[in-house]
């Protein structure tokens, strides 16, 4: 019966993925197509006005916005600490801000451009970029950014000061699954790669299609394979690899403890691989002590106290200490290879935050099913974040796909919305 089932799933999935998603994609990109808009930026710009705020230097960020009424406290974040670098904010908004919130852009920017919600965060990228470099000459370093983000004030002038760094091409976080690509949330672009004819020519042709995996296959894959095939490599801000020596550094017990900030498929996956350390040592006492982790680390208990739950996890490194250092080494490498096989901001995005020092987690952990609200808000509190309430706020607004049906389901789970 249990082979009968997955049977017909696989077939079922099969059929969705040659079938229905080409379909309705197909139909989606022939629709966006007949929009002259797509193929004319002087229709998708309603306005674009100079900013408040004086000219600091050649470097400049793009922030892709899409609020109507008032930014958020997280974002507001980012928007200050580029005010305390020197480097000049250019915002894209993909809706009409109402006359408070346009009046506050103002007073923070250099450039405010107002487009038609056409091309998704991709598409502002697209107009920001080819206006930008149409009035401004020779820019030193172009950033791209977007509110996809919740940014946490804790370390974000570093984390603006290192995107304005020499490297030409670099980013934030990269995806290693189906297609290499440096992720299109955060990247920025130094001056050879600015004066790219290759580079100019990607912008100029791109079409701002909204949809989803176009914005993703025809967006960032293809611009990151277009800037590697002309020589320029990118350099990661952080990597699953930089946690190596991070968490090699920390007690056994900490290293336990540091598998409840990753999502929770990671953190089933991680218990399945002490199972199969076990197999791999036969001396009853390292086969005892690994029993003693799995179990301790895998009955967390979120109803017991703080203090509670300290004592048993301290009870279980006491026990963990005595353990052999090739499985404590193997079990940090399994760690790092699970990030580092997923898309990392998702899969890796707390753990950085705790050993990388990254000030960011993506909009989408709840929506997209990476965390529970519960793991979230948790963790947030453990991090003692200031904006934690905001954060579930925004997470709740948003939902989750779980209570998607029929066909929306169909293309979330295949990546189309």
């Amino acid at each position: 019966m249990a082979k009968g089932l997955r049977f017909f799933a696989g077939i079922l999935r099969f059929y969705e993925v040659r079938v229905v998603i080409p379909f309705i994609e197909g139909a989606v990109r022939f629709w966006y197509h007949l929009n002259p808009r797509v193929y004319s930026q002087r229709l998708r710009i309603r306005s674009i006005d100079e900013g408040y705020v004086e000219k600091k230097s050649n470097r400049y960020v793009i922030l892709a916005l899409y609020e109507k009424v008032a930014l958020p406290a997280f974002t507001m974040n980012l928007i200050d600490a580029i005010d305390r670098s020197p480097l000049n904010l250019v915002v894209v908004s993909n809706s009409a801000p109402d006359p408070l919130l346009r009046a506050q852009l103002l007073e923070k920017c250099n450039l405010l451009i107002v487009r038609s919600n056409l091309g998704r965060d991709f598409g502002a990228y697209r107009d920001g970029v080819r206006i930008l470099l149409r009035r401004i000459k020779n820019i030193e370093r172009l950033i791209l950014l977007n509110d996809s983000l919740f940014y946490f004030d804790r370390g974000l002038d570093q984390f603006i000061a290192r995107l304005n760094g020499e490297a030409e091409f670099i980013g934030v976080t990269e995806v290693f699954q189906f297609h290499y690509h440096v992720q299109s949330y955060a990247l920025s672009f130094g001056e050879r790669i600015l004066r790219n004819k290759q580079f100019l020519r990607f912008w100029r042709r791109y079409r701002p299609i909204s949809s989803r995996r176009w914005s993703i296959h025809k967006g960032e894959v293809a611009l990151t394979r277009m800037l590697t095939k002309v020589g320029f490599r990118p350099h990661i801000l952080y990597q699953a690899a930089e946690l190596g020596p991070r968490l090699a550094a920390r007690p056994i017990r900490e290293l336990l403890e540091s598998v409840r900030l990753l999502p929770t498929g990671i953190r089933s996956e991680l218990y399945g691989q002490f199972e199969k350390v076990l197999k791999a040592d036969e001396s009853p006492e390292s086969i005892s002590i690994l029993e003693t982790i799995s179990q301790g680390v895998r009955n967390f208990d979120p109803a017991l106290s703080a203090d509670e739950n300290k004592t048993r996890m301290q009870a279980i490194s006491d026990q963990a200490e005595t353990m052999e250092r090739w499985s404590f080494e193997i079990f940090t490498n399994r760690i790092i290879s699970a990030i580092a096989s997923r898309n990392q901001i998702h899969a890796g995005g707390f753990i950085f935050v705790k050993y990388l020092g990254l000030p960011v987690i993506k909009r989408d952990i709840f929506y997209r099913g990476v965390y529970l609200l519960e793991d979230i808000h948790r963790i947030l509190s453990e991090f003692g974040e200031p904006l934690r309430d905001e954060v579930m706020a925004d997470l709740r607004r948003g939902g989750t796909a779980a209570n998607l049906k029929g066909l929306k389901w169909v293309l979330y789970y295949h990546g189309s919305i």
